[in-house]
């Protein structure tokens, strides 16, 4: 005799004799749409400061600069864009008009100055710093840990160890750290990189925020085991 399964909504029950486990179907949560308005006021606000008088004692060169960082800012402040996308557009604008918004009158004029090639460095000058890589990638190593599950795994490990009480793991945590100082000296790659996602899962273990724990275990759950 066939057996058919009946649909709900978005949730397939299967009859009682298959012994199926019933689970909800996990869709993607839809981003909602960014208001035209959040788009526009960064551009209108910076476009009208460099449009009024430049104030007495500065150089019009610095007062397009500055109207341009108000207008990033702004735009950190609404999000129309993810705020690292507002930087990159907020620097591709300073470098483009990097003749009007970096370089004064007398530079300029300088012989052999080549206003396009001096833009492009001070745009990749922050780049090239060390410490910037240093922190990206040890939030890198942290989204590994979080995509891959080793942070959970070592979190139930620490548990399954020293799990007694609230007090013992938080002295693990700390002895981890102690451990890796000497192989890993920047607290900023240690901590955001390694004992984070660590403390983090711990937390989530032990139910510190109901909402949180539920979306890391549906997450855990859609990326498999």
């Amino acid at each position: 005799m066939a057996v058919s399964n009946t649909t709900i909504g978005n949730v397939t029950q299967a009859p009682a004799s298959s012994r199926t486990v019933v689970t909800p179907s996990v869709h993607p949560e839809a981003r909602p749409k960014t208001p035209l308005w959040k788009a526009l006021a960064p551009v209108a606000i910076a476009v009208v400061l460099a449009l009024l008088p430049v104030p007495s004692g500065l150089a019009p060169h610095a007062w397009y600069f500055f109207s341009i960082f108000v207008g990033v800012i702004v735009g950190l402040v609404l999000e129309p864009l993810p705020g690292a996308a507002i930087a990159v557009i907020g620097i591709t604008v300073v470098t483009v008009l990097g003749r009007f918004a970096l370089f004064s009158p007398q530079q300029l004029s300088e012989a052999g100055f080549r206003p396009a090639n001096a833009a492009l460095t001070w745009a990749l000058s922050g780049y090239s710093n060390s410490t910037v890589w240093l922190i990206f990638g040890a939030f890198i190593l942290a989204l590994a840990y979080s995509n891959t599950g080793l942070g959970h795994r070592i979190a139930l490990v620490i548990i399954k160890r020293m799990g007694k009480s609230t007090l013992l793991l938080g002295y693990g945590i700390a002895l981890a750290d102690t451990i890796l100082a000497p192989f890993i000296p920047s607290p900023t790659a240690r901590s955001g990189g390694i004992i984070y996602p660590i403390a983090n899962d711990l937390a989530l273990d032990y139910g510190s925020n109901r909402a949180q724990r539920r979306d890391h275990l549906s997450h855990r759950e859609r990326s498999g085991p």
